[in-house]
Protein backbone atom coordinates (compact mmCIF):
# COMPACT_ATOMS: atom_id res chain seq x y z
CA UNK A 1 0.00 0.00 0.00
CA UNK A 2 2.75 2.02 0.82
CA UNK A 3 4.80 1.59 -2.28
CA UNK A 4 1.48 2.21 -4.79
CA UNK A 5 1.07 5.46 -3.14
CA UNK A 6 4.46 6.73 -3.61
CA UNK A 7 5.30 9.08 -6.64
CA UNK A 8 6.81 8.44 -10.20
CA UNK A 9 9.58 10.13 -10.86
CA UNK A 10 11.25 11.09 -14.19
CA UNK A 11 14.98 11.83 -14.65
CA UNK A 12 15.46 13.79 -17.46
CA UNK A 13 19.30 13.24 -18.95
CA UNK A 14 21.67 15.77 -18.52
CA UNK A 15 22.38 17.67 -21.96
CA UNK A 16 25.91 16.98 -23.07
CA UNK A 17 27.96 20.08 -23.68
CA UNK A 18 29.93 19.56 -27.16
CA UNK A 19 34.05 19.81 -26.45
CA UNK A 20 35.55 23.00 -28.08
CA UNK A 21 38.11 20.78 -28.97
CA UNK A 22 35.78 18.58 -31.37
CA UNK A 23 34.18 22.38 -32.79
CA UNK A 24 37.75 23.36 -33.77
CA UNK A 25 38.70 20.20 -35.45
CA UNK A 26 35.40 20.08 -37.32
CA UNK A 27 36.36 23.51 -38.83
CA UNK A 28 39.71 22.94 -39.25
CA UNK A 29 38.80 19.35 -41.13
CA UNK A 30 36.75 21.73 -43.58
CA UNK A 31 39.19 24.11 -44.36
CA UNK A 32 41.25 21.46 -45.03
CA UNK A 33 39.06 20.05 -47.34
CA UNK A 34 38.25 23.81 -49.38
CA UNK A 35 42.49 23.80 -49.46
CA UNK A 36 43.26 20.41 -50.21
CA UNK A 37 40.42 19.46 -52.98
CA UNK A 38 41.94 19.95 -56.13
CA UNK A 39 38.89 19.80 -58.13
CA UNK A 40 37.30 22.43 -56.84
CA UNK A 41 40.10 24.68 -56.81
CA UNK A 42 40.67 24.09 -60.45
CA UNK A 43 36.76 25.17 -61.38
CA UNK A 44 36.44 28.32 -59.10
CA UNK A 45 40.31 29.49 -60.83
CA UNK A 46 38.49 28.29 -64.23
CA UNK A 47 36.00 30.69 -63.60
CA UNK A 48 37.18 33.48 -62.58
CA UNK A 49 39.66 33.15 -65.56
CA UNK A 50 37.32 33.47 -68.07
CA UNK A 51 35.42 36.11 -66.29
CA UNK A 52 38.83 38.15 -66.78
CA UNK A 53 39.30 36.68 -70.23
CA UNK A 54 35.66 38.40 -71.14
CA UNK A 55 36.78 41.41 -69.56
CA UNK A 56 39.96 42.10 -71.05
CA UNK A 57 38.73 41.02 -74.50
CA UNK A 58 35.55 43.64 -74.14
CA UNK A 59 37.81 46.13 -73.31
CA UNK A 60 39.93 45.74 -76.31
CA UNK A 61 37.31 45.27 -78.52
CA UNK A 62 36.13 48.49 -76.88
CA UNK A 63 39.36 49.99 -77.38
CA UNK A 64 40.12 48.99 -81.01
CA UNK A 65 37.13 50.54 -82.66
CA UNK A 66 35.12 47.83 -83.36
CA UNK A 67 32.28 49.69 -81.51
CA UNK A 68 32.94 53.14 -82.76
CA UNK A 69 29.54 54.41 -84.59
CA UNK A 70 29.56 54.31 -88.38
CA UNK A 71 26.36 54.25 -89.21
CA UNK A 72 23.38 56.60 -88.12
CA UNK A 73 20.10 54.97 -89.50
CA UNK A 74 17.23 57.73 -88.99
CA UNK A 75 13.63 56.84 -90.33
CA UNK A 76 10.38 59.22 -90.10
CA UNK A 77 12.55 62.37 -91.28
CA UNK A 78 12.72 64.35 -94.13
CA UNK A 79 16.33 65.03 -95.88
CA UNK A 80 17.20 68.33 -94.18
CA UNK A 81 16.14 67.04 -90.74
CA UNK A 82 17.92 63.57 -90.98
CA UNK A 83 20.76 65.37 -91.73
CA UNK A 84 20.56 67.35 -88.47
CA UNK A 85 20.11 64.81 -86.37
CA UNK A 86 23.27 62.62 -88.23
CA UNK A 87 25.09 65.51 -87.03
CA UNK A 88 23.99 65.81 -83.65
CA UNK A 89 23.99 62.40 -82.75
CA UNK A 90 27.90 61.74 -84.40
CA UNK A 91 28.83 64.95 -82.24
CA UNK A 92 26.81 63.72 -78.90
CA UNK A 93 28.77 60.16 -79.29
CA UNK A 94 32.24 60.74 -80.80
CA UNK A 95 34.42 59.57 -77.40
CA UNK A 96 32.03 57.28 -76.53
CA UNK A 97 31.23 53.62 -78.33
CA UNK A 98 28.23 52.58 -79.35
CA UNK A 99 28.02 50.08 -76.77
CA UNK A 100 28.37 52.26 -73.90
CA UNK A 101 26.41 55.42 -74.87
CA UNK A 102 23.27 56.40 -73.01
CA UNK A 103 20.07 56.13 -74.87
CA UNK A 104 18.35 58.12 -72.79
CA UNK A 105 20.37 61.26 -72.96
CA UNK A 106 21.29 60.88 -76.85
CA UNK A 107 17.35 60.43 -77.40
CA UNK A 108 16.68 63.41 -75.41
CA UNK A 109 19.31 65.17 -77.48
CA UNK A 110 17.00 64.58 -80.94
CA UNK A 111 14.61 65.34 -79.04
CA UNK A 112 15.58 69.04 -78.19
CA UNK A 113 15.85 69.54 -81.98
CA UNK A 114 13.07 72.31 -82.75
CA UNK A 115 11.40 69.95 -85.72
CA UNK A 116 11.55 66.83 -83.53
CA UNK A 117 8.29 65.80 -82.15
CA UNK A 118 9.43 62.40 -80.62
CA UNK A 119 12.07 59.94 -80.99
CA UNK A 120 13.43 56.51 -80.11
CA UNK A 121 16.86 55.38 -80.43
CA UNK A 122 18.17 52.09 -80.53
CA UNK A 123 22.04 50.37 -81.21
CA UNK A 124 22.64 47.74 -83.23
CA UNK A 125 25.69 46.31 -82.45
CA UNK A 126 29.18 46.69 -83.45
CA UNK A 127 28.57 49.66 -85.15
CA UNK A 128 25.68 51.37 -85.63
CA UNK A 129 22.16 53.59 -83.99
CA UNK A 130 19.04 53.31 -85.75
CA UNK A 131 16.97 56.53 -84.51
CA UNK A 132 13.32 57.03 -85.57
CA UNK A 133 12.04 59.84 -85.12
CA UNK A 134 8.41 61.99 -85.24
CA UNK A 135 8.88 65.09 -87.47
CA UNK A 136 6.71 68.31 -86.51
CA UNK A 137 4.63 69.51 -89.73
CA UNK A 138 3.49 72.83 -90.41
CA UNK A 139 0.22 73.94 -89.38
CA UNK A 140 0.17 77.85 -89.67
CA UNK A 141 2.11 80.41 -90.77
CA UNK A 142 2.42 83.52 -89.00
CA UNK A 143 3.40 86.80 -89.05
CA UNK A 144 6.69 87.72 -86.14
CA UNK A 145 6.34 91.57 -84.65
CA UNK A 146 9.38 92.35 -86.90
CA UNK A 147 7.22 91.59 -89.80
CA UNK A 148 8.90 88.24 -90.73
CA UNK A 149 7.09 85.19 -91.57
CA UNK A 150 7.76 81.81 -89.68
CA UNK A 151 6.39 78.52 -89.48
CA UNK A 152 4.54 77.15 -86.21
CA UNK A 153 3.61 73.52 -85.99
CA UNK A 154 -0.11 72.06 -84.41
CA UNK A 155 1.37 73.16 -80.92
CA UNK A 156 2.46 76.65 -81.49
CA UNK A 157 6.16 75.59 -81.53
CA UNK A 158 8.15 77.71 -84.06
CA UNK A 159 9.84 75.11 -87.14
CA UNK A 160 11.65 77.68 -88.63
CA UNK A 161 11.50 80.82 -91.58
CA UNK A 162 8.92 80.85 -95.07
CA UNK A 163 11.52 78.88 -96.39
CA UNK A 164 12.85 76.53 -94.28
CA UNK A 165 9.66 74.00 -94.92
CA UNK A 166 8.07 72.58 -97.76
CA UNK A 167 4.49 71.77 -97.79
CA UNK A 168 3.05 68.98 -100.47
CA UNK A 169 4.65 71.11 -103.31
CA UNK A 170 1.35 73.73 -103.44
CA UNK A 171 3.35 77.34 -104.91
CA UNK A 172 0.30 79.16 -103.04
CA UNK A 173 0.93 80.03 -99.69
CA UNK A 174 -1.80 79.58 -96.72
CA UNK A 175 -3.21 82.78 -95.31
CA UNK A 176 -0.59 84.67 -92.70
CA UNK A 177 -1.66 84.24 -89.25
CA UNK A 178 -1.37 87.20 -86.67
CA UNK A 179 -1.44 87.73 -83.05
CA UNK A 180 0.91 84.59 -81.67
CA UNK A 181 2.81 84.62 -78.90
CA UNK A 182 6.61 85.65 -79.03
CA UNK A 183 9.83 84.49 -77.40
CA UNK A 184 9.78 81.98 -74.17
CA UNK A 185 6.36 81.36 -73.94
CA UNK A 186 4.61 80.41 -70.22
CA UNK A 187 2.12 77.69 -70.60
CA UNK A 188 -0.69 80.07 -70.59
CA UNK A 189 0.79 81.87 -73.63
CA UNK A 190 0.90 78.04 -75.32
CA UNK A 191 -2.35 77.36 -74.34
CA UNK A 192 -3.51 80.61 -75.74
CA UNK A 193 -1.64 79.56 -79.28
CA UNK A 194 -3.16 76.29 -79.79
CA UNK A 195 -6.34 78.03 -79.50
CA UNK A 196 -5.40 80.16 -82.19
CA UNK A 197 -4.41 77.07 -83.96
CA UNK A 198 -7.63 75.54 -83.70
CA UNK A 199 -9.69 78.72 -84.56
CA UNK A 200 -7.65 78.62 -87.74
CA UNK A 201 -8.14 75.32 -88.29
CA UNK A 202 -11.46 75.76 -88.47
CA UNK A 203 -11.43 78.81 -90.33
CA UNK A 204 -9.64 76.79 -93.32
CA UNK A 205 -12.67 73.89 -92.18
CA UNK A 206 -15.53 75.96 -93.36
CA UNK A 207 -13.79 77.66 -96.21
CA UNK A 208 -13.56 74.31 -97.76
CA UNK A 209 -17.13 73.06 -97.18
CA UNK A 210 -18.45 74.47 -100.53
CA UNK A 211 -16.73 74.88 -104.05
CA UNK A 212 -15.54 78.05 -104.87
CA UNK A 213 -11.98 79.18 -103.56
CA UNK A 214 -13.32 81.84 -100.77
CA UNK A 215 -9.87 81.21 -99.03
CA UNK A 216 -7.87 82.99 -101.55
CA UNK A 217 -10.01 86.24 -100.65
CA UNK A 218 -7.91 86.10 -97.20
CA UNK A 219 -4.63 86.85 -96.96
CA UNK A 220 -4.24 87.55 -93.64
CA UNK A 221 -6.23 86.33 -90.24
CA UNK A 222 -6.17 88.38 -87.17
CA UNK A 223 -6.00 86.07 -84.35
CA UNK A 224 -5.08 88.31 -81.54
CA UNK A 225 -8.35 88.04 -79.49
CA UNK A 226 -9.61 84.39 -80.14
CA UNK A 227 -12.91 85.92 -79.62
CA UNK A 228 -12.96 89.13 -82.20
CA UNK A 229 -11.15 87.27 -85.34
CA UNK A 230 -10.64 89.88 -88.55
CA UNK A 231 -9.90 88.06 -91.91
CA UNK A 232 -8.44 90.89 -94.44
CA UNK A 233 -9.50 90.77 -97.81
CA UNK A 234 -6.81 89.89 -100.43
CA UNK A 235 -5.09 92.85 -101.94
CA UNK A 236 -6.57 95.60 -99.75
CA UNK A 237 -6.26 97.07 -96.47
CA UNK A 238 -10.08 96.15 -95.82
CA UNK A 239 -10.34 93.76 -92.53
CA UNK A 240 -13.17 91.94 -91.91
CA UNK A 241 -14.53 91.37 -88.77
CA UNK A 242 -16.32 88.30 -87.96
CA UNK A 243 -16.37 87.29 -84.42
CA UNK A 244 -15.87 84.04 -83.04
CA UNK A 245 -18.03 81.82 -85.24
CA UNK A 246 -19.79 81.93 -88.57
CA UNK A 247 -16.59 82.66 -89.79
CA UNK A 248 -17.49 81.44 -93.78
CA UNK A 249 -21.05 83.28 -94.04
CA UNK A 250 -19.82 86.73 -92.45
CA UNK A 251 -17.10 87.23 -94.41
CA UNK A 252 -18.57 86.74 -97.63
CA UNK A 253 -20.92 89.39 -96.49
CA UNK A 254 -18.27 91.73 -95.75
CA UNK A 255 -16.80 90.67 -99.20
CA UNK A 256 -20.56 91.67 -100.75
CA UNK A 257 -20.67 94.87 -98.81
CA UNK A 258 -17.75 96.10 -100.52
CA UNK A 259 -18.06 95.13 -103.76
CA UNK A 260 -21.45 97.03 -104.02
CA UNK A 261 -19.52 99.73 -102.36
CA UNK A 262 -17.42 100.07 -104.88
CA UNK A 263 -19.95 99.34 -107.83
CA UNK A 264 -22.57 101.81 -106.43
CA UNK A 265 -25.46 99.35 -105.82
CA UNK A 266 -27.33 100.78 -102.94
CA UNK A 267 -29.84 98.74 -102.98
CA UNK A 268 -27.81 95.73 -102.13
CA UNK A 269 -26.20 98.22 -99.70
CA UNK A 270 -29.64 98.61 -98.11
CA UNK A 271 -30.46 95.24 -97.79
CA UNK A 272 -27.28 94.37 -95.49
CA UNK A 273 -28.74 97.75 -93.39
CA UNK A 274 -25.63 100.11 -94.27
CA UNK A 275 -26.29 103.48 -92.69
CA UNK A 276 -26.02 106.24 -95.40
CA UNK A 277 -25.79 104.06 -98.41
CA UNK A 278 -24.84 107.41 -100.59
CA UNK A 279 -21.89 108.44 -98.53
CA UNK A 280 -20.10 104.30 -98.46
CA UNK A 281 -20.16 104.84 -102.06
CA UNK A 282 -18.58 108.02 -102.74
CA UNK A 283 -16.08 106.87 -99.65
CA UNK A 284 -15.91 103.17 -101.23
CA UNK A 285 -11.80 103.62 -101.95
CA UNK A 286 -11.67 104.30 -98.19
CA UNK A 287 -13.06 101.86 -96.31
CA UNK A 288 -10.84 99.80 -94.23
CA UNK A 289 -12.77 98.10 -91.84
CA UNK A 290 -16.38 96.41 -91.74
CA UNK A 291 -17.94 95.09 -89.05
CA UNK A 292 -19.70 92.03 -90.07
CA UNK A 293 -20.37 89.92 -86.66
CA UNK A 294 -23.35 92.11 -85.64
CA UNK A 295 -26.67 90.52 -86.08
CA UNK A 296 -28.84 93.50 -87.04
CA UNK A 297 -26.63 95.86 -89.36
CA UNK A 298 -23.19 95.76 -90.94
CA UNK A 299 -21.39 98.93 -90.15
CA UNK A 300 -17.97 99.89 -92.23
CA UNK A 301 -15.00 102.17 -91.06
CA UNK A 302 -13.03 104.49 -93.21
CA UNK A 303 -9.54 105.10 -93.70
CA UNK A 304 -8.03 108.84 -93.57
CA UNK A 305 -7.75 110.44 -97.24
CA UNK A 306 -4.34 109.05 -98.76
CA UNK A 307 -4.13 106.24 -95.76
CA UNK A 308 -5.00 103.84 -98.28
CA UNK A 309 -2.09 104.98 -100.80
CA UNK A 310 0.05 104.56 -97.15
CA UNK A 311 -0.96 101.12 -96.19
CA UNK A 312 -0.89 99.39 -99.08
CA UNK A 313 3.25 100.15 -99.53
CA UNK A 314 3.88 98.93 -96.34
CA UNK A 315 1.83 95.81 -97.27
CA UNK A 316 4.05 95.51 -100.16
CA UNK A 317 7.36 96.36 -98.14
CA UNK A 318 6.24 93.21 -95.53
CA UNK A 319 5.95 91.34 -98.57
CA UNK A 320 9.02 91.36 -100.18
CA UNK A 321 10.92 90.27 -96.30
Amino acid sequence: MGDSKKRSQVVTPRKRRPKAGASRRSGAMNANYFFASPALLMKIGGVLALILIAFIGYRWLVGSGTFSLHRVRVTGASAGLTAEIEQTVRKASAQTSVADLDLTSLRQKVEALPKVQAASVRRALPDELRIDVTERQPAVLVRRENGNLAWLDSEGIELGDLNSMKIGGSATLPPVARGFSEGARSPAAGADDRDRIAIYKQIEKEFGQDPGAVLDMVDEIDLTYTKDVNLRIAGTAVMVHVGSRDFRNRFETGLAVLDAARRGNEDLLRRYKVPDAASVIKNSDRINYIEAARSDRVVLSFSSPGAEKKDKQDRQETTKR
